[in-house]
């Protein structure tokens, strides 16, 4: 029914259009008989000569059109008023307004027609093993960067016209078609298919999941806009159900310094856990790596840094701050181990402040609840949500009184939850000034924002769409893992030819390439943390971490 309605209105707008060229046309056409009339009527009684009337006809049109013969011409001053109201009214209706209604309401509608026509309705090359995306958002689109760089191939399934041809203009593989229908499915080979990922709202992505379920047993991802949707979409066929604002909820609130300290888990590799775990209110602070001995001591290790977005090999002779935040690699009762050495410091009992109580913000509130760690929670609008551990404030955030009010100023952790990145800089930036103390930890919808946000003083920034295109990609990529931070990779190659037969220490591929070897694939074992005099073989994977940049730096630098 949406779709003939939406034929019909086009079909409507069309009609509109038509009508009103042939309205313009015909008034153009009486006001060329009037000013044929009129000239009849001055010439005759005001310059006494007669001419016929496809003689005033063509006296018109081409004083309308401007190009003036001057073999007839008036003399009197009311002959010659009245050609320049008929030269006037020419230069407007047919030098300006015809053409101006001929290429709205004819031209444009058919290279409109034409583009969309472009959009194919079947696939253009053969499909196999690809990710079939349904509908474009910004996670889809940031998805398709990650997609390149492993080579999957993939292909855009899009029901609405306008947004499909927008993806064809950008060089997209994209299809136009209904999501209800098996036949569209079938097309795109979908028995063939890696992966489906539904991105619209929680009803069409159930309705998207029964279709494909009716006849294909391929993977489906959904997105989930509320938590009562995860069963309902599961029931539906779904075998991965994403609450993109719980998880992002969840990974603000374990960014919080609040309660004791401990460990936080990122991810997990064979039987090895990642971790990071914050330095300020430890006695790591202005510690240099070499002289924590961690590893000696809990048997975890060292993989990398966190300070305020930046991501840092573990050199020994680094010094830690007060911003950073240590990454950690190691088996879970080592991890455990650690935690209990960490449980015994407190950095602050003071209440922390979240501002939003959106969905996002909702779920940071539960996770606080969950860990009995106080909170203050800010909104302009009423909270309906219970608050175990925390106390809710109505009041607009950017209001110094307000701020004043949640303790700021000795508050440990601010997380600005806001759906506004333009809203969450300015908060940033504002607090910051009230507590240069603060832990800022804030949200961003888009990735190319981060940088402003960290510049206006956050410690910590995590994009919305980044999450979703994180935990997806790792559903996608076996034997590859981003962490929840800023595209981050954990990544795995087999030893290249160049390192055959040398050591770890002798292949030197932290300073080559910037990239940190953090275990070793050898004979069915993980090594980690790998022993510098461990000799590589051919048959060994390496495990490194790192971002984008360097893995590129890695390939480029070890082409075989």
């Amino acid at each position: 029914m949406g779709n003939i309605r939406l034929y019909s209105l086009k079909g409507k707008r069309v009609n509109d259009d038509i009508i009103v060229l042939i309205k313009l046309l015909l008034f153009i056409l009486l006001l060329i008989f009037t000013y044929s009339v009129i000239f009849h009527f001055i010439m005759e009684n005001f310059e006494g000569k007669g001419h016929s009337w496809i003689t005033g006809i063509y006296w018109t049109l081409t004083t309308m059109t401007t190009l003036g013969y001057g073999d007839i011409t008036f003399s009197s001053d009311a002959g010659r008023l009245f050609s320049v109201i008929v030269l006037v009214s020419g230069l407007v209706l047919l030098l300006i307004a015809l053409p101006y209604t001929f290429i709205n309401f004819v031209i444009a509608p058919l290279i409109e027609t034409a583009a969309k026509t472009r959009v194919p309705k079947k696939p253009t090359v053969p499909l196999k093993d690809h990710v079939i995306i349904c509908g474009e958002d910004s996670i889809a689109l940031n998805l398709v960067h990650a997609l390149r760089s492993t080579n999957q191939p993939f292909v855009f399934l899009e029901r609405d016209e306008n947004k499909a041809e927008v993806l064809f203009n950008r060089g997209l593989p994209v299809v136009h078609g209904d999501y209800f229908g098996d036949k569209i499915f079938k097309k795109l080979n979908i028995d063939s298919a890696k992966i489906v990922f539904a991105n619209q709202s929680d009803v069409i992505n159930s309705h998207i999941a029964l279709t494909v379920r009716a006849f294909s047993r391929v993977k489906i991802i959904a997105l989930a806009e509320v938590g009562a949707s995860k069963d309902i979409l599961h029931y539906a066929g779904c075998n991965y159900v994403l609450s993109i604002k719980e998880i992002l909820g969840k990974y603000l609130a374990n960014r919080c310094m609040a309660g004791s300290i401990h460990s936080e888990t990122l991810g997990s590799m064979e039987s090895l856990k990642i971790a990071e775990v914050p330095v300020l209110g430890t006695p790591f602070f202005k510690k240099t790596i070499s002289s924590l001995k961690i590893r000696e001591s809990t048997g975890v290790n060292i993989i990398g840094i966190w300070e305020r977005g930046n991501f840092f090999p573990p050199k020994p002779e680094y010094q830690l701050t007060a911003k950073s935040v240590l990454l950690l690699m190691g088996k879970k009762e080592n991890l455990s181990e650690l935690d209990d050495y960490m449980s015994i410091y407190i950095p602050s009992d003071k209440p922390i402040v979240v501002i939003g109580a959106g969905g996002v913000g909702r779920f940071v509130a539960k996770v606080l609840d969950k860990k009995e760690t106080p909170y203050f929670l800010i909104d302009v609008l009423e909270c309906d949500q219970p608050l175990e551990k925390g106390t809710f404030i109505q009041g607009d955030a950017k209001e110094r009184k307000t701020l004043d009010k949640a303790g700021i100023r000795e508050a440990p952790t601010v997380v600005i939850t806001t759906n506004d990145d333009g809203v969450n800089g300015y908060l940033t930036l504002y607090c910051r000034n009230l507590n240069p103390d603060l832990r800022i930890v804030s949200r961003v919808n888009f990735y190319k924002n981060q940088n402003a946000i960290h510049k206006a003083g956050a410690d910590f920034v995590v994009s919305y769409t980044m999450i979703g295109t994180t935990v997806i990609n790792n559903i996608l990529q076996k034997g590859r893992m981003t962490l929840l931070t800023e595209e981050l990779h954990i990544f795995r190659y087999k030893t290249p030819m160049d390192l055959k037969g040398k050591t770890i220490s002798v292949a030197n591929i932290g300073a080559l390439t910037e990239c940190n070897v953090i275990a070793i694939q050898k004979n069915g074992e993980v090594l980690s943390p790998p022993d510098p005099s461990t000799v590589l073989e051919r048959e060994d994977v390496l495990v490194m971490i790192g971002n984008q940049e360097q893995e590129e730096s890695f390939k480029r630098q070890f082409k075989n």
